[in-house]
């Protein structure tokens, strides 16, 4: 019951949110629609309890952030067949570098969340991650078969 509630909180804030924060850019409000579908999933499959929702989520969107921003200047490189085989030697060194700060990032944020949830939970959020991915990416792909848009 409790986990119910939460969920109905969670959905319930951010579909407000959806609503007065309206903007001439459907994206954004795909976007809020979206984000809000993965926290009440994420909580739901990882049964997260109202206490461990508080603490989680603002500790997984900052680590999101982080992790984004490292990404994108990872993979930031699109004229790769212009470069010099110096450049290109500097381009894998960056990225040893990025992969030692990511690292770096993980280890950093393991020990946030493990303040918030059990070791258990956070084991199995990767997975829990990766499985709202795959039903988004089937629900678009059905959708793009389908020849339209659906309404919702």
């Amino acid at each position: 019951m409790i986990k119910q509630i939460c969920l109905l909180l969670l959905t319930t804030v951010f579909s407000i949110n959806c609503v007065f924060g309206q903007e001439k850019d459907g994206d954004k409000k795909n976007h809020e629609k979206m984000k809000a579908k993965k926290i009440a999933y994420i909580t739901d499959a990882l049964e997260l309890t109202p206490g461990e929702s508080e603490k989680f989520w603002p500790v997984y969107h900052e680590f999101k952030k982080q992790h984004d921003i490292y990404y994108e200047h990872k993979h930031g490189h699109d004229k790769l067949d212009d470069i010099t085989e110096e450049e290109a030697k500097d381009l894998l060194n960056k990225s040893i570098l990025q992969d030692k700060k990511q690292i770096a990032l993980k280890e950093e944020y393991n020990a946030k969340f493990l303040e918030c949830i059990p070791a258990k939970k956070l084991v199995k959020l990767r997975g829990v991650e990766r499985k709202f991915r795959k039903e988004v990416l089937h629900s678009l792909r059905d959708r793009y078969k389908s020849g339209g848009k659906r309404k919702g």
